[in-house]
């Protein structure tokens, strides 16, 4: 039986129609993709980010006192340049400065030198969460300087910005990124961690998250690039940025914390000097914070701090750019070992927080004994162009050994 002349007729035109319907999708020019402005994080900006983080420490040997630049204006590379380094691998490159090495162990990321060890914690937003000194005859040798007991703990990026309804363990605060994460204990999102620069720095790029409110601030970047100095072994230099994207709410100003400061409570005393002639020798202040809150605030013209133990033995942290008061406290009793415990200070910066900008600040760390921690900065100080380069006698030569007694005479009361 022959098929209907009618029915071919049909079959034809349904073909043909699906023919022409294949090829008009086929030539279609789609869409472009929609730009999600609630994430401007995107993948182009975790490349940037990686970069950022991976290429800190090149652009310049020297200080950086606190610029800030279009966001758009941070360069990025054609090819990789950094790359992670797996769990339990590790790295070392030596040149006539000495040998340096990285290496990885669990989430946190070291880098070591003949004497200093520092780690940052990728699961827990990539703060510096370790730095001990592995140089011998001294009271903390070997034993982490840093508290790392929570999130809002480590040596770390913290900005403020403007009341927005969060609250804090039922207290109101503000929109205030955080690079460990939020007071819950939630980190913040690691997009980049890993060596760099042949495994002589390691750094770290972070989406934070609001410390009160706890979700992740898709609208910021953080990045962090450690290495060690090499013109002064002394010395370890933090390259910091933070980029706020240009589609975000401005702030206005408020003291920001370059950077936030915790280290073992059994560092109770805090140095520093205020007086009217910095970098020339004159006695450090020496001060036992109260604790939180409020805050204790002080003046320091030479732009260091530092907290020691009994023995003179301790930390500090040395930032060109903090023109603004230095502030502190402390948590628990003098001497404790409880992790819960802590010692903090901030050197700070007052400026606003404003969409479409990053700001970039460096500080250079430096453990031993007090006079050591003075020099290492006093000579960094020198090659930025802040302090004389003539030798200066100091007032605060006090060596390592027994329990030390204040000079009353150089304290100032609280």
């Amino acid at each position: 039986m022959s098929p209907c002349p009618c029915l071919c007729l049909c079959l034809c035109l349904c073909l043909c129609l699906c023919l022409c319907l294949c090829l008009c999708l086929a030539h279609a020019r789609l869409p472009p993709p929609r730009n999600d402005r609630k994430h401007p994080i995107t993948q182009s900006l975790a490349h940037l980010a990686q970069a950022t983080a991976a290429r800190a420490l090149e652009t310049t040997t020297g200080g950086n006192d606190g610029q800030t630049c279009p966001a758009a204006a941070v360069p990025v590379p054609s090819g990789p340049d950094a790359c992670a380094i797996p769990d339990g691998a590790a790295g070392c490159c030596c040149d006539d400065s000495g040998c340096v090495r990285a290496e990885c162990s669990g989430q946190v990321h070291y880098l070591s030198s003949a004497r200093y060890k520092i780690g940052l914690d990728a699961g827990r937003g990539g703060g510096i969460c370790h730095l001990s000194l592995l140089t011998p005859q001294n009271s903390f040798q070997g034993r982490n300087f840093l508290n790392a007991y929570d999130c809002g703990r480590f040596l770390q990026q913290s900005y403020y910005g403007d009341e927005d309804g969060s609250h804090w363990d039922g207290r109101p605060w503000r929109w205030n990124p955080v690079m460990g994460g939020s007071w819950r204990n939630a980190p913040s999102r690691v997009l980049f961690a890993g060596g760099a620069s042949g495994g002589r720095q390691i750094a770290v790029a972070t989406v934070p998250r609001n410390w009160a409110g706890g979700q992740l601030l898709e609208d910021c970047l953080m990045t962090t690039a450690v290495r060690f100095l090499k013109e002064d072994p002394a010395l370890v230099h933090v390259r910091q940025s933070f980029t706020y994207a240009a589609s975000g709410k401005k702030h206005a100003p408020r003291t920001q914390e370059t950077p936030a400061v915790f280290v073992d409570r059994r560092l109770g005393e805090l140095c520093f000097y205020d007086g009217p002639a910095p970098w020339t020798g004159g006695p450090l202040r020496r001060e036992r914070p109260g604790a939180q809150p409020p805050n204790s605030y002080y003046k320091t013209t030479e732009r260091f701090a530092a907290y020691v133990n009994e023995r003179n033995v301790g930390l500090g942290v040395f930032c060109p750019a903090a023109t603004g008061a230095l502030t502190a406290y402390r948590v628990g009793p003098d001497g404790s070992e409880a992790r819960s415990d802590t010692s903090y200070f901030a050197l700070t910066v007052d400026r606003a927080i404003v969409p479409g900008e990053t700001f970039v600040y460096d500080c250079y760390l430096a453990a031993g004994t007090m006079p050591e921690i003075r020099a290492a900065f006093r000579r960094q100080a020198v090659r930025l162009g802040m302090a004389p380069a003539a030798p200066s006698v100091t007032r605060d030569g006090e060596k390592e050994g027994a329990p030390r007694t204040l000079d009353r005479s150089i304290m100032h009361p609280q």
